[in-house]
C-alpha cells in the first residue's frame, strides 16, 4: 500500500488539511504498514521501531498540533453568529425572517422606490379624488386646513351679523363706507356701479361684490368702474359677465383698487387663517 500522506494545509483555516478523523486513519494506515515491513525484516528492528514510536506524543509530529490548534471550535463559530446577529430583534434575525419582512421581494428597494413616487409630494402637492382633513372648531386662526364644513360654519356665523348693499338694477356709485354690494335683483340692461375714490378708505378696505341671485348676463353685465384718476389693476374698470359673478378689490388708500391674493377662487388648499382673514373684514 502506499503511503498515506496527511494533509495539514498551508495556512490556518484554509480548509486544505484533513480533517482530524482521516489525518488518524492515514497515520495507522502508515504505522500498520510500516510495522508489516520491518517484521518482515527483522522482529528485533520491529519490537525496536514498535518502541520508538510508542514514545511519540502528538507535539512532536511537525505542524500537526499547529494545525489542529486553528481550527475553528464550535464556541468561535457560536461567536461569529452572535456578532453577525447583533442587536437584532427575534423576530428578525434569521435570513427566512429577513426575507418574509421584505415580502420574499428580490427587488424591494425598486418596489418601494416606485410606490413612494405615486405618493404626493409635501411640497406642493396635487390631490384627486376627494380629500378630506381634521374640521377646525370655530375661532381657529392658524396654518391648519380649511375644510368646507369649517367656512360653511363660518360664512353661516358671519352671516347672521352681516349689513349689506343692494343698490338694485340700477348705475350707482357706491359710498366710502360700503363693504358688501351684492346683485339682489336680475338686471334688464347693462349696468355700472362706480366705486368711491381709493384714497376715501383706509389701505387694506376691501369691497366685495356678488351676484347672490344670478341677475348678471353676457347680455345684462355689471361694469365696476373705477373713480376719475383711479384704476383698478391697471385699467379703468373690470366687467362681470356671468351669473353668481363675484368680485373682491382692495384700496391701496391711494388711487389704486386690486384684487388681493384672498380673493383667489381657484382649488388650492386654504388655511383656517386665510379663511377667517378673506371672509368679511
Amino acid at each position: 500500500m502506499p503511503q498515506q500522506l496527511i494533509l495539514v494545509g498551508a495556512t490556518a483555516n484554509d480548509r486544505g488539511g484533513d480533517p482530524i478523523r482521516n489525518a488518524f486513519r492515514k497515520a495507522n494506515a502508515n504505522f500498520t504498514e510500516l510495522y508489516d515491513a520491518i517484521a518482515a525484516i527483522d522482529p528485533k528492528v520491529a519490537d525496536a521501531v514498535a518502541a520508538a514510536i510508542a514514545a511519540l506524543v502528538i507535539e512532536d509530529v511537525a505542524g500537526l498540533q499547529s494545525a489542529l490548534d486553528s481550527k475553528a471550535t464550535p464556541a468561535d463559530i457560536q461567536a461569529a453568529v452572535t456578532a453577525l446577529i447583533a442587536s437584532a430583534p427575534g423576530a428578525l434575525d434569521t435570513l427566512n425572517e429577513l426575507a418574509l419582512a421584505l415580502g420574499n421581494d428580490p427587488n424591494f428597494a425598486t418596489t418601494i422606490t416606485n410606490a413612494l413616487a405615486a405618493k404626493a409630494p409635501l411640497a406642493s402637492p396635487v390631490f384627486t379624488g376627494t380629500p378630506t382633513a381634521p374640521t377646525q372648531p370655530q375661532g381657529d386662526n392658524s396654518q391648519r386646513l380649511a375644510t368646507t364644513a369649517f367656512v360653511t360654519a363660518l360664512v353661516a356665523q358671519v352671516a347672521q351679523g352681516i349689513s349689506y348693499k343692494s343698490p338694485g338694477d340700477t348705475n350707482t356709485t357706491l359710498l366710502s363706507t360700503d363693504r358688501i354690494i351684492v346683485v339682489a335683483t336680475p338686471l334688464t340692461a347693462p349696468r355700472t356701479w362706480t366705486l368711491p375714490t381709493a384714497a376715501s378708505v383706509s389701505n387694506g378696505v376691501q369691497f366685495r361684490i356678488l351676484d347672490i341671485v344670478g341677475g348678471i348676463s353676457s347680455a345684462n353685465t355689471l361694469t365696476i368702474a373705477a373713480a376719475s384718476g383711479d384704476t383698478i389693476n391697471g385699467l379703468p374698470a373690470r366687467v362681470l359677465a356671468s351669473p353668481r359673478a363675484e368680485a373682491v378689490l382692495m384700496s391701496d388708500g391711494v388711487s389704486t383698487w386690486s384684487f388681493p391674493v384672498n380673493g383667489d377662487t381657484g382649488r388650492a388648499l386654504r388655511t383656517a387663517r386665510f379663511i377667517n382673514a378673506s371672509t368679511f373684514p
